[in-house]
């Protein structure tokens, strides 16, 4: 759902200042589900004065920062659940895994074979974020129910591809809560082959669109495609949107999935 339909971003952020005028305590998920928008529509609506964001490319920036804290507290309100937690902030920084079956510095995944049995996917806003809205993947780019390259669709004139600059996008697995296959990939230099099992119900595909010249193996720089990333997963924003599959692992819960990566040749 997104604030057009049901109010303009312009009545929306004059509704958040009225209920922020009433002086009463109030939290993002509230403010949404009064709106009928999702948290971040309300965080974007709120006055300039009462928001900040930091983009993606300052992730390990402020986790740097964080992590010299003495202690932290998260704060996290779901579906009627207050979650608190309370200590240090370990080091660290972002990472993903790159996968290039043609071998290191042999030059894009765009020829790759790529399979993704799922009907359906997330559609993401211009920061590529999950809106909530489920597509489907018939008649569209993101079509891989059967096997094809990568690059076939990839340069189609197409919103979710430009906001994404190529693929960057939560399939919709399909299979149930079991295991099941999320993808299979084959480089056809190498005759490589890569198997991607799960009991997640989504993965992760994102083309390495915006790689930068990054220094991987041997020295080698990786480009725009030079790589890619199939990574399972609940899926992104979920605790905006309640109708995806909840990530929340509630105390005493047992948290307990599976995947692997299994490579063979063709």
């Amino acid at each position: 759902m997104t604030a057009s339909c049901c109010q303009t971003t312009e009545t929306l952020g004059e509704s958040i200042a009225a209920a922020l005028r009433e002086k009463k305590p109030v939290m993002l998920a509230s403010l949404a589900e009064r709106f009928g928008v999702s948290e971040l529509e309300v965080a974007r609506a709120l006055p300039d004065e009462a928001r900040a964001f930091a983009g993606k490319d300052a992730f390990d920036t402020v986790w740097q920062a964080l992590a010299s804290w003495e202690n932290a507290t998260f704060i996290m309100a779901h579906l009627g659940s207050v979650i608190e937690i309370k200590g240090k902030i370990p080091e660290g920084r972002h990472g993903h895994g790159y996968f290039n079956l043609s071998g290191e510095g042999k030059g894009t995944i765009r020829n790759h074979i790529l399979r993704i049995p799922a009907e359906s996917f997330t559609e993401n806003d211009a920061d590529c974020l999950p809106t909530g809205t489920v597509l489907s993947v018939e008649g569209t780019p993101f079509d891989f129910r059967e096997s094809k390259e990568i690059g076939r669709d990839m340069d189609v004139d197409c919103p979710q591809l430009r906001n994404g600059k190529g693929y960057d996008h939560n399939f919709i697995l399909d299979g149930g809560d079991g295991e099941k296959v999320a993808a299979e990939l084959y480089s056809p230099d190498t005759g490589i082959a890569m198997t991607v099992r799960t009991t997640m119900p989504g993965v992760q595909f994102y083309s390495g669109n915006v790689l930068d010249g990054p220094v991987g193996k041997s020295g080698v720089p990786y480009e725009t495609n030079m790589g890619l990333c199939l990574e399972t997963q609940y899926f992104p924003n979920a605790m905006s949107c309640p109708h995806f599959p909840s990530p929340v692992l509630h105390k005493g819960a047992l948290y307990a999935h599976d995947t692997s990566f299994t490579f063979g040749c063709k």
